[in-house]
């Protein structure tokens, strides 16, 4: 009788253990529900676009393949958007470069200086900030060799004046040394 009665315990609890068997009668037992289904997940909404970052990116699409006219009106797309555009100071970097550059049929050193100038003021980083002024070192020192180049060819061009009227004058001393060595010989001047 005691291996029967450790049967039937060992069944009653086997067959009473809460979710071991559904359906199992237990007393006090509540059946559990079973949680909902997660809802399907929804794709975070997309972030908004930044400012800018669309046109400074046709911008360098466009300097890489050479059309600077339509870099340049995407990259003052990006200025025109003032301080909503993260990449302004960028943008005014690579304007100052374009209008800095000596090949470019449109140069222009003056704008280049503002550009170059605002791009400092607007902030970046410090990598950018040193080139920065490192190009506008380099637009001083192109401006000063100009000057001084100018300055040269104004001392070439006196010295070429100079000098041709010295050629003049010493032609018409030896006119004159030529009537006095005549005159001198005894000769009549031009016979």
């Amino acid at each position: 009788m005691n291996a029967r009665m450790h049967r039937l315990a060992a069944w009653l609890v086997l067959a009473c253990l809460p979710g071991l068997f559904v359906g199992c009668p237990t007393p006090g037992h509540r059946p559990v529900a079973q949680p909902a289904p997660p809802p399907p997940a929804v794709p975070p909404p997309a972030p908004a676009p930044v400012p800018g970052a669309r046109e400074l990116d046709e911008a360098m699409t466009a300097l890489r393949f050479g059309d600077r006219a339509l870099a340049v009106s995407r990259l003052e797309a990006v200025v025109a958007m003032g301080s909503a555009a993260p990449s302004r100071g960028e943008a005014l970097l690579t304007l100052g470069v374009l209008s800095a550059l000596p090949d470019s049929p449109s140069r222009d050193i003056e704008r280049a200086r503002v550009l170059l100038q605002q791009s400092l003021a607007a902030g970046g980083p410090a990598a950018s900030a040193q080139a920065t002024r490192l190009i506008l070192a380099l637009l001083t020192q192109e401006e000063d060799l100009n000057r001084s180049i100018a300055d040269l060819r104004t001392q070439i061009e006196a010295s070429h004046t100079e000098t041709e009227e010295t050629k003049t004058l010493l032609a018409q001393r030896e006119t004159e040394l030529r009537r006095i060595k005549e005159i001198l010989l005894g000769k009549t001047p031009g016979s």
